[in-house]
């Protein structure tokens, strides 16, 4: 028997022993759904998510409607399109009319017409937080596989243009009831102005994706919007006057070319009274220098605006140039933060 033992001992141990699969890495789960599917899905979720929780896009248009219309309430004297008080009362050049300084009616519709611009372009920063807990909540669910990044930018894509156009439209519609501007550009100017918040929202949503959470992503907004405020060619109007390294800022803030095309817009149409009465050649020269008289049309004060204060306004109509720089700094965002979304993906 312990003969018997040890020859099934031998040959047990001489039996092939089974070969075990070597240990491979787990596949990354792919998305079953196709990728229309994949868009359809996500474009549902955040037009549920946007019903359920306005704040960030429906309160974003409320707002800015609100503060549009205390804007233009606060440049109410810019309804009347006159250059002086009044046409038969003696100007003295250093009091006026009756005592009264001269009205600044064209200048005060010029910076109602910038707010109009860039309150709604400013409130894009109410997104900020946001567009970080969507981030974060998009890198797991591509972590798992859910869905290709593509999908989320379409669908993100397809729910935020009509945003735009929605806040654009929150912030002109105000400016035409209250200032009784022109409504004849009011599509060219929507377009206009519904880029530019574009390009805003698109860059808040970038500063969500960024590693320092709200708080840097609201610091970095804060620092973009002031240098588009700065170098747009009102506050600092000559850019022959700025330090040289600086001067290229002046080229690449999509502000500039939304106020230039803006104004143009804005002011195209519009008849200004009291440049006949203040460019009479009877009255003296020293009254004539001090009496605010820029021209009748409302093209031909934009450029006498451009020639004494602000050469940004200078030359024809270029509203095509300036509308293809806004959508080519939009579209340059849009890359980059898809750049990002791969990134996070692979």
């Amino acid at each position: 028997q312990v003969e018997q033992i040890c020859d099934a001992w031998q040959a047990a141990k001489r039996k092939e022993k089974p070969c075990l699969p070597a240990r491979t890495e787990v596949p990354r789960p792919k998305a079953g759904a196709g990728f229309c599917i994949q868009v359809w899905k996500l474009f549902s979720r955040f037009v549920k998510s946007n019903i359920r929780s306005p704040i960030a896009f429906a309160g974003r248009a409320v707002l800015t409607a609100l503060l549009v219309s205390f804007v233009c309430v606060a440049y109410i004297g810019a309804r009347n399109r006159d250059q002086v008080h009044s046409h038969d009362m003696p100007w003295h050049p250093i009091h006026g009319i009756d005592g009264r300084l001269p009205p600044e009616n064209v200048l005060n519709y010029l910076w109602a017409v910038m707010w109009v611009q860039q309150l709604p372009a400013f409130l894009c920063i109410g997104a900020v937080p946001t567009f970080a807990r969507e981030h974060a909540c998009f890198r797991k669910e591509v972590k798992n596989g859910l869905y290709h990044p593509l999908a989320h930018l379409t669908a993100d894509l397809m729910v935020n243009v009509p945003i735009w156009f929605l806040l654009a439209l929150a912030a002109i519609v105000p400016s035409i009831l209250i200032l009784d501007s022109p409504a004849v550009n009011m599509l060219e100017m929507w377009l206009l102005l519904a880029a530019y918040i574009g390009f805003n929202d698109t860059f808040a949503q970038l500063c969500g994706t960024l590693r320092g959470g709200s708080a840097m992503g609201i610091m970095l907004f804060l620092m973009q919007t002031i240098l588009n405020m700065i170098f747009n060619g009102t506050l600092l109007a000559h850019a022959d006057k700025v330090p040289w390294a600086m001067r290229w800022l002046f080229s690449v803030v999509p502000s500039k070319y939304t106020f230039r095309s803006g104004v143009k817009l804005e002011f195209d149409g519009l008849v200004f009274e009291g440049f006949a009465e203040c460019s009479d050649p009877s009255l003296p020269v020293a009254v004539r220098a001090v009496m605010p008289c820029w021209g009748e049309a409302g093209l031909d004060v934009v450029a006498a605006l451009a020639g004494q204060m602000f050469p940004v306004l200078e030359g024809d109509f270029t509203y095509v140039g300036d509308l293809l720089f806004i959508l080519g700094a939009l579209v340059t965002l849009k890359l980059v933060h898809g750049l990002l979304m791969l990134r996070a993906y692979h």
